[in-house]
Parts: C-alpha cells; sequence; structure tokens
C-alpha cells in the first residue's frame, strides 16, 4: 500500500511539461532502469566518474548494436537449417519407389518384320528398307547423349521414309508385356504382371514401370482400384515387388553385340526415370532399399522465392531429377530441332532461352531417395531370366525436417536479450520491464521484418509512459 502511495506521490511530482529536449534527456536519463546512464547524469560523482559510466554506456552500446547486426544478417543470410526429425520414421509411410525394367534392346525384331509388311509397299526400294532397319537397330540401344549414333543418317536417301512415326514404330516393335514378364509378387499375393507393370518412357526409350505415377497409363487414369503411389507394410524379402523377366523371348537385331540383360531404374514415384543400372540375364537380384526422407516445413514455404532452399509445388507433381531430364529435352529441341518424344513426354510446351544445357532446377520440398543394395547370384537353369526381389530393407529410416533458423518472434526474442540468444532463459529479474527499456526495445527493432513489433512498444510506451510532449 504504501509502495502504490509512494508511486502516485512521485507520479503527481513528475513535470507534466519539459522545458527543453535536455531537460527531458535528464529526466529519463536520471529514472531509468538501463545500467550505467543514472550514473552519467548523477551530480555528486566527480566529472571523471560520470565520463567513466559514459565510456561504459557507450561501450556497452556498440557491442548491443553489433550483437543485433549478426543476428539480423544471419536471419537474412542463412534462413533455414536441416536437421534430423526421426531415426525411426516407419517405411510403411514412405511410397514404395517406381521400379523400371528397360531391356537393353527395346525393340524386338521379330514385330519388325512384322511391321515392314503393313508400312512399305512391294514398290518400296530396297535401300530405303535397308536404311529403316538400321535406324531400328540403332533406337533399339539408344539413350539421350547417344544422338551421334545417327550421323550415318546425312549420306542416306530418307525421302521413302519422311513420313513415318519414329515414335509409333518403337512403340509398336517394342517387347511385349505377356512374352517379357512372369511370376510377378506384390505385397502378399501374385499378380497380373501386365495389371502392375505399366508402359513408361524413359532415357532409355519405351520400357516397363511399376508403382510410376508418371507412366502413360496414369496420365489418362482417373479410377484406381487401389491407393496410389502403392506402398509396403513390411520389409524384408518378399515384402515388396518380384518379376522374373525372359530376355529369351526376345528377337535381337542381326550381328547384334549388345549384351542380353536389363537396365534396373529405381527412383521416386513421380520422377521421370532417367539413370539405371545394368544387369545380365542369368542372375537373381535382391535388391534392398534404404530410403531418405525430407521435408520442408509451412513457415519454410512461406519464405520469398529468392530465399527458398526448394521449390514447392502444390500438385506434388515436381521434382528435381524431372526437371533437369525436362531440360534436356528442351536442349535436343534446341540445337536438334525435333523433340525426342520416344525419350521424353511430347505434351508439354518447350521453351529454351539459354545458351547452353543450364538446367535451373532447385530439389523438391518433400523427396525421397532410395539408396540400393543389390546382391546377385547366377542362376541355375541356364536360360536368359533375371529373376528381381526389390524390398525395403529395414522397418525404420531417417526423416530430415527443413525449418527457418529465426521465426520474427525469435528474432524479437534475440533482440531483447542480444548478447543472451535463449531469452526464456533469462531470469526474470533481468528481463525487460521498464518505460525505458522499452525505449531501448523500440531501438533495438530495427529489421524490416518486424515494423509492426516496434509500432506495438513505440504505443506502449507511450500508454505507459503518460507523457505529454508539444512537438514545435
Amino acid at each position: 500500500m504504501k509502495v502504490a502511495v509512494n508511486n502516485r506521490n512521485k507520479r503527481k511530482q513528475r513535470p507534466k511539461r519539459f522545458e527543453s529536449f535536455c531537460q527531458a534527456v535528464q529526466w529519463y536519463c536520471t529514472d531509468t532502469t538501463l545500467h550505467g546512464l543514472k550514473y552519467v547524469m548523477d551530480t555528486e560523482l566527480s566529472y571523471f566518474e560520470r565520463l567513466f559510466w559514459l565510456g561504459i554506456v557507450a561501450l556497452s552500446s556498440i557491442l548491443a548494436i553489433g550483437t543485433i547486426y549478426m543476428i539480423a544478417e544471419e536471419f537474412q543470410t542463412y534462413p533455414t537449417y536441416t536437421s534430423i526429425e526421426s531415426t525411426n520414421y516407419r517405411t510403411s509411410g514412405i511410397p514404395f519407389p517406381s521400379v523400371v525394367i528397360c531391356p537393353t534392346e527395346h525393340v524386338d525384331w521379330n514385330r519388325v518384320i512384322d511391321l515392314e509388311e503393313k508400312i512399305f509397299t512391294n514398290s518400296t526400294k530396297k535401300s530405303s528398307i535397308s536404311t529403316f532397319r538400321d535406324i531400328l537397330k540403332k533406337l533399339s540401344i539408344i539413350s539421350f547423349g547417344d544422338f551421334d549414333f545417327l550421323e550415318f543418317l546425312n549420306e542416306r536417301d530418307l525421302r521413302e521414309l519422311a513420313d513415318i512415326n519414329v515414335t509409333g514404330v518403337l512403340l509398336e516393335t517394342m517387347p511385349q508385356c505377356r512374352d517379357l514378364f512372369s511370376d510377378c509378387w506384390w505385397r502378399n499375393s501374385y499378380r497380373d504382371c501386365c495389371e502392375i507393370f505399366e508402359l513408361q518412357k524413359t532415357e532409355y526409350g519405351f520400357c516397363y514401370a511399376f508403382n510410376s505415377e508418371i507412366s502413360e497409363v496414369r496420365w489418362n487414369r482417373t479410377n484406381d482400384r487401389e491407393s496410389r503411389p502403392r506402398r509396403a507394410s513390411s520389409y524384408g524379402e518378399w515384402s515388396g515387388v518380384q518379376v522374373t523377366t525372359h530376355l529369351g523371348n526376345i528377337s535381337k537385331s542381326p550381328d547384334s553385340e549388345e549384351t542380353d540383360g536389363v537396365y534396373v531404374l529405381i527412383q521416386g514415384p513421380g520422377v521421370w526415370p532417367n539413370s539405371g543400372t545394368m544387369t545380365p540375364a542369368g542372375i537373381a537380384l535382391s535388391i534392398a532399399l534404404d530410403c531418405i526422407s525430407g521435408y520442408a516445413t509451412q513457415r519454410v514455404l512461406e519464405l520469398d522465392d529468392d530465399r527458398m532452399p526448394c521449390k514447392y509445388d502444390e500438385s506434388g507433381v515436381y521434382s528435381q531429377q524431372s526437371c533437369i531430364s525436362f531440360c534436356k529435352r528442351a536442349h535436343a529441341v534446341k540445337y536438334c530441332g525435333c523433340n525426342p518424344s520416344f525419350l521424353f513426354p511430347s505434351n508439354e510446351s518447350i521453351v529454351d532461352d539459354k545458351p547452353a544445357m543450364l538446367c535451373d532446377c532447385p530439389p523438391e520440398c518433400e523427396y525421397y531417395f532410395y539408396k540400393p543394395k543389390i546382391t546377385s547370384v547366377p542362376l541355375s537353369s541356364g536360360r536368359k531370366d533375371i529373376a528381381m526381389d526389390v524390398h525395403f530393407q529395414t522397418q525404420t529410416s531417417f526423416r530430415y525436417k527443413t525449418d527457418i533458423v529465426f521465426t520474427k518472434l525469435d528474432l524479437l526474442g534475440n533482440l531483447r536479450h542480444p548478447t543472451f540468444p535463449y531469452p526464456n532463459l533469462i531470469p526474470a529479474n533481468q528481463r525487460i520491464g521498464s518505460n525505458g527499456e522499452r525505449v531501448l526495445l523500440l531501438f533495438r527493432c530495427s529489421t524490416p521484418s518486424i515494423v509492426s513489433e516496434k509500432l506495438l512498444f513505440f504505443e506502449t510506451f507511450f500508454e505507459t509512459a503518460e507523457i505529454s510532449m508539444d512537438l514545435i
């Protein structure tokens, strides 16, 4: 009660009006709880002592400003960080990868002979038919970057082949699913191979993919009998997908020197297949997968584009690897004059204004990296078969999280106590609470990102100080 009366009497004794600016500064320095200022204005101290305290206050202010600057610069320069959110993230919550299988020769030569009877007449020159076969021999083994295989066409007469759709021919002559696959297994039951393996364009040509969200079938599918992308409920052998590939059922081109085998591409369900591992025939593969996944928090997604460390796509279609593949396609269109639509999609506009193949492809904000561990043993049958089992290696995996270093409130908390970056751990009797300290806080809050907080403390000071000043 006495304290309240004393404060009221003290408030009544305060001058309602300052005669000069120096008088206002003197009153503030005398009554403030900021350490050191009241000693600067204390007339009972000697001139040397007051000068000493002035130096201490100035030095402390410089150190505080320097610390504030470093905190604000870190907020602006390094807005995000990545940390391990979980080391036991269950693989049942992770999409099973896309498993793409491409024969080393993706043209069945018996189907080529049958197709010739449909597209050529008796009047067609033998040289044109020979050129047609030479083209298919090269296209059956071509991948992106191997376009020099077709340089021989500069010396050939192509007039009788001008109306032939190359992509359509490759699609018509590719190995058929029922000839290529058997013994397909997924999640505790045998399945129809041609139901779960779908036609897929890749950088190796036409292939077959399991669990791809960008396969040729998925582009136009609206109703699914099962949830996509597919997920495995367990780990270890027989928990994922199994398939046997019969390369002996494919007729190779005459004088072919390619090794019988397949390219196995394991990537995310939404990633354009671009790179795989060559596996020769006559072996059994066990592919154990370890997945590393991560995501960006909502606070990261709200950052400006120039500060966001990843690219966010609401549809979930974007991926860094797909972006690089589409960049390759744009480069081919620009310098070759055509889109190799048997390697890339053909349903999107293509724009490339870069002087070279410079791909601006930031990582996606939610990602899944699948690291395969391959074990192989020879098959005893001696046939040109490949038995494959793809599964998760363990029940859990690493999960990463990308978040911002400082939120606006975190930054404000650091500015409240610039020499101690964890304001919640500051003792209560050392926290800022007086009117004078709010003025200093107003001075400290100098970053554009917290203008609203500055105005809030500005209003609070004048409401509580009960000071009326005439501005001339």
